[in-house]
């Protein structure tokens, strides 16, 4: 029920401004198929931001490597294996 703010995003990740990525770019970064990107077994090691409230729930859903796969973990468990920065990113 929100969304990203990119000027949240951008301010914690210390740069002017963001944007998606492009089909291509997703593809050559993740290794995974454009839509199924997950924050998990990534071909690089980009760094992961999530929304500070995460932490708070008891069980968060990730894309799983293909479309419509999904995972569901603690959200505890999500941020170790990822390295994930919490930040406030929420946007209504």
């Amino acid at each position: 029920d929100l969304e990203v703010s990119t000027k949240s995003l951008a301010r914690e990740m210390g740069v002017k401004k963001v944007r998606p990525a492009t089909q291509r770019e997703a593809d050559r970064l993740t290794g995974y198929r454009f839509g199924g990107t997950s924050p998990l077994g990534m071909r690089s090691d980009p760094p992961v931001f999530a929304e500070r409230t995460i932490a708070t729930l008891d069980r968060v859903y990730v894309n799983a490597g293909s479309r419509g796969f999904l995972v569901g973990l603690d959200p505890a468990v999500l941020i170790e294996l990822t390295g994930a920065v919490l930040a406030d990113l929420a946007t209504e």
